[in-house]
């Protein structure tokens, strides 16, 4: 019996990975199609809030879709030994054809250095959180000064992203971010946002932003 559920819940996790992966595929293009669309109206052209409403809907059903996978995700995370340094390096190495420049700005305290870390985390959601709080500094158009990687009492580790961005009218990155969820318009932005918010979510951890200045932010995670 126990062994026939199991089998059912390997098949339905299957299933729903499988859903999921062809509705993105359909919204990344619709959003697109629609994002082009929009570029061809006037900003007081009235067929904008139509195009308005597929943006909104697609950023829904991406949503759902984001929680829906969760349910495929592990249910309680374990204690795991993870080389922190070095998949983190790595995974910015393939986001940056090794770029050496960016990599450089990866810097890790002693307690990770050449390390396995014993803690209560997921390797594979973990590196997917790294990599799309990278990608999403760079969809924003945030000039990554550096990346600081520390050890927490009452976590597992902090992640802190220092960034040059100009938010124009807005006094600090959290406006930013207030208004970037609430533009139809920055649909992939949004998009990869709701991501990082899920695998954050997904790992018992927090997120914070700041501004230091007019020109350098942080984004900060802890897990």
């Amino acid at each position: 019996m126990n062994s026939t559920l199991l089998n059912d819940s390997k098949i339905i996790k299957r299933l729903i990975a499988d859903v999921v992966h062809k509705i993105k595929n359909g919204l990344g293009g619709i959003g697109g199609y629609a994002t082009l669309l929009e570029k061809e109206f006037n900003h007081d052209d009235p067929r904008i809030r139509f195009i308005k409403k597929i943006n909104d809907g697609v950023i829904g059903v991406n949503e759902i879709s984001i929680k829906l996978m969760s349910l495929v995700r592990i249910r309680e995370l374990q204690k795991e030994k993870i080389k922190i340094e070095y998949l983190f390096r790595e995974i910015l190495k393939n986001i940056s054809d090794n770029d050496e420049e960016i990599i450089n700005k990866l810097y890790f305290d002693k307690h990770f250095q050449g390390k396995y870390i014993e803690i209560i985390s997921d390797q594979d959601i973990l590196g997917e959180l790294f990599k799309n709080s990278i990608l999403f500094i760079r969809l924003i158009n945030g000039e990554i000064s550096k990346i600081q990687v520390n050890p927490l009492k009452d976590k597992s580790l902090s992640v802190h992203i220092y960034f040059k961005k100009n938010f124009d009218n807005f006094d600090n990155f959290s406006d930013y971010i207030n208004n970037l969820m609430q533009e139809s318009r920055y649909l992939h932005e949004r998009l990869s946002f709701a991501i990082m918010q899920n695998m954050i979510y997904l790992l018992h951890g927090s997120y914070a932003t700041q501004s230091i200045n007019d020109e350098i932010s942080i984004l900060k995670i802890e897990i």
